[in-house]
């Protein structure tokens, strides 16, 4: 095309654009030692016509007078072949068919020139189906296999007839039992394959469940010591694995727990474990941590044959910091059995020693309450350091009131000042002294108990008996958590001062 074209505009006289030809030109030089000029030189030469060239055509076609120019007798090959082609594609068939059939897919393939099937033999004259599977294809193969039956066998076959053979089409087939084996070989392939996956599967499963359960149940057991509260448990070695390093950090914790399961023993033990001979006074206490080391501290002792004292304090915050300062009070008090009938000597001295104590790391306070009482007459004093405010309820009149006393917690200011008052208790009345863990403590819905609250179930749950008296009150505290969990310390006293004739029982 390149030759022609470039020769039709040397004739007619129409610019030749060079980077056209460019390609052209230096595989002609090449193979003609000649340049393109001089091809279409000699072309014209040989024809004089461009009339008689046959440009276009079968029966004269130019490449044949362009071949000439270099051997004639190329040139008259391709000249048998253009007028010849049936004969050269048979032959050049019959050459390649048996190149054909020796394929590595194993494929029959057949080649028809209308006339015979090949490769030639009785066989294919004996099946003529062989004609009609032939008659099937087209000029382009199938995008899919065809089904077809042959020599009493079933099989797929892809064909199409030849583009440049185009007296020829080709036939490829393959037996569908070939397929059927094959298949079967892949499927057991594949079984044997999932077999042998499903047992390597299943060891590592055995073996891994080992490995994990046999942790996973130690771990198990150490949970259930810590909600047992039973810190001297301890795991075995689990190995050098995350599991292994899950026991060694656990046995860690677990020590910390048990020391401060020793501490909080030794915290309960600061608190009084029974009542004391109050004379017409019923008195009982108890404290209920929020944690293992609460902040909360009550005590009541006799000072000496005829009087009695009680106290309350609650350090902010909860731990052993707040158990220290409980631990650090309760030391003083006892140190200060000189001042234990008068409350504002207690509190003064208290003060003092928690401000000597504070530090940049160290700052907590402290409220505190001291009552000191009369055992028979139920006269006594009170002084508050930033408490609540006790209450004072009075069953003939079904009321609670609130004995006010405003005061500066300990430990707040250097320069603090506290005061006292006197009680004067009536036959019949109680005193309570509480600390805001009861009043601050929410229900499910988020509600306060309250003042009023726990006023009116002061009110509500009198009793003499100041042990019956603290169950009732401590019952309705846990009806309003409903199953929640303590939010903080708390602490509630009951002192309940009887008549002469009904004194109770006051031994210890």
């Amino acid at each position: 095309n390149d030759i022609g074209s470039y020769y039709l505009n040397f004739v007619n006289n129409t610019q030749v654009k060079p980077e056209r030809y460019a390609e052209i030109e230096l595989l002609t030089e090449m193979f003609y030692q000649k340049n393109l000029t001089e091809i279409v030189h000699d072309l014209i030469l040989l024809t004089d016509n461009i009339a008689p060239m046959g440009w276009g055509s079968s029966n004269f076609p130019v490449f044949i007078d362009l071949i000439s120019l270099q051997d004639s007798k190329i040139a008259d090959f391709f000249f048998t072949a253009g007028y010849n082609p049936s004969g050269i594609n048979r032959t050049f068939i019959i050459r390649q068919t048996d190149n054909l059939r020796r394929n590595e897919a194993g494929l029959s393939v057949f080649l028809f020139d209308s006339y015979d099937i090949f490769p030639l033999d009785s066989a294919n004259r004996n099946y003529p189906e062989l004609r009609t599977i032939f008659n099937r294809v087209s000029t382009h193969p199938s995008p899919e296999p065809q089904r077809c039956s042959y020599a009493g066998e079933e099989w797929v076959f892809s064909g199409y007839q030849g583009n440049l053979l185009d007296n020829f089409s080709l036939l490829a087939m393959y037996p569908l039992s070939t397929i059927d084996k094959d298949i079967e070989r892949e499927r057991q392939f594949i079984v044997y394959s999932a077999l042998a996956t499903l047992v390597i599967l299943i060891s590592l499963t055995l073996l891994f469940a080992h490995s994990f359960t046999v942790p996973v149940a130690q771990l198990q057991k150490a949970a259930e010591a810590v909600e047992k509260r039973d810190f001297t448990f301890k795991l075995t070695d689990l190995g050098h694995d995350e599991f292994g390093e899950m026991g060694r950090i656990f046995n860690r914790s677990i020590a910390k727990l048990e020391e401060l399961s020793l501490a909080s023993i030794v915290q309960s033990r600061l608190m009084p474990a029974h009542t004391i001979a109050s004379g017409r006074f019923d008195v009982f206490g108890r404290s209920v941590p929020m944690a293992d080391l609460g902040g909360d501290y009550y005590d009541y002792f006799c000072i000496g044959d005829n009087r009695f004292a009680v106290l309350l304090g609650d350090v902010a915050g909860h731990g052993v910091g707040a158990s220290l300062i409980m631990a650090m009070a309760k030391t003083a008090v006892v140190c200060c059995k000189n001042f234990h009938d008068q409350p504002l000597k207690i509190l003064d001295n208290l003060h003092q020693l928690i401000c000597a104590t504070r530090s940049k790391t160290q700052r907590k306070i402290m409220t505190f309450q001291y009552l000191c009482f009369d055992k028979t007459t139920g006269l006594g004093k009170y002084a508050n350091a930033g408490g609540c405010s006790p209450m004072l309820v009075c069953p003939e009149s079904a009321s609670a009131g609130e004995i006010t006393l405003p005061g500066p917690v300990l430990g707040g200011f250097k320069k603090s000042k506290f005061a006292e008052i006197e009680l004067q208790m009536q036959p019949g009345q109680a005193l309570i002294l509480y600390t805001d863990g009861i009043i601050e403590s929410k229900n499910p819905a988020g509600e306060e108990i309250g003042y009023d609250r726990f006023r009116q179930w002061l009110i509500k749950h009198y009793n003499s008996n100041a042990a019956a008296y603290y169950q009732a009150v401590f019952d309705e505290y846990n009806n309003w958590l409903a199953g929640g969990d303590i939010q903080d310390d708390l602490t509630l006293i009951i002192l309940v001062y009887h008549n002469q004739a009904d004194e109770p029982d006051t031994r210890a």
